[in-house]
């Protein structure tokens, strides 16, 4: 092997190993400073933003009068639906948020940091009780699949592709040696006394190749469902899935 790689782990498959912050015995401290940091990886490590200002916003303008709904799942500490409603708000556009985790310990963290926030809904509920909830616009998704199992990554891109006339996009982690060793870089210096440099680089041995999720979408959805997957810096893999009325 070459030695440049020794440190690595083999990034050539997906592990399903849980990440600690998972743990319902896990550092409670630890943990709400996680969900603190997470402010900032996306924030700057992610490609979110860019995200839901080309695939929410812009389609918003096109019909500014109306009101959107948009449903966040796996929504964690909340920092970028707030950031979202706030943006939208100062382009005069009308937009409401309901944010979804099942962990009741960062539903709590949410709703008190982020639980005043207009037109912000907090909900402690899996993200496969999707066709649960009430119509929407809009569902994001953002570092969510490479905590489920492969089962429950085909339930819920089936689920997803029934909704009726909702745009989707889900962004995850794209698993290669180059974000693994830059977030091995970054963590060591920005994020510490929290999990983020542990389950980070955990998350990116969970993630996927541009592959890998075309073919999770492709099993899932139902055929002629039109979807795109492509890779956006920095370090992610971004499904777009465009539903129709069923």
């Amino acid at each position: 092997m070459n030695r440049r790689w020794a440190r690595f782990p083999d990034l050539s498959r997906r592990v399903h190993t849980p990440e600690l912050m998972d743990d319902p015995s896990c550092d409670q401290q630890l943990l709400r400073n996680t969900l603190a940091q997470f402010r900032l990886i996306n924030r700057f490590l992610t490609p979110v933003r860019r995200l839901l200002k080309t695939q929410v916003i812009e389609r918003m303008r096109q019909e500014p009068n109306r009101a959107y709904h948009l449903v966040d799942l796996g929504a964690g500490g909340c920092e970028t639906a707030v950031w979202l409603l706030r943006y939208a708000y100062r382009k005069g556009l009308h937009l409401r948020v309901t944010a979804c985790d099942r962990d009741p310990r960062v539903v709590q963290y949410a709703t008190e940091k982020y639980g005043a926030v207009p037109h912000l809904t907090i909900r402690q509920c899996s993200a496969l009780d999707i066709n649960n909830s009430e119509p929407v616009d809009f569902v994001f998704a953002n570092h969510l699949l490479h905590h489920l199992s492969d089962e429950d990554i085909y339930t819920l891109l089936h689920d997803l592709s029934r909704l009726d006339q909702a745009t989707v996009m889900i962004s995850d982690i794209h698993r290669s040696r180059s974000v693994y060793a830059g977030f091995y870089l970054i963590s060591s210096i920005f994020f510490r006394n929290s999990f983020v440099r542990h389950d980070g680089l955990l998350s990116v041995r969970k993630g996927f190749t541009r592959g890998e999720l075309r073919t999770f979408t492709a099993d899932a959805v139902p055929q002629g469902t039109a979807y795109e997957v492509k890779r956006m810096a920095p370090g992610h893999i971004v499904l777009l899935l465009r539903t129709e009325a069923f």
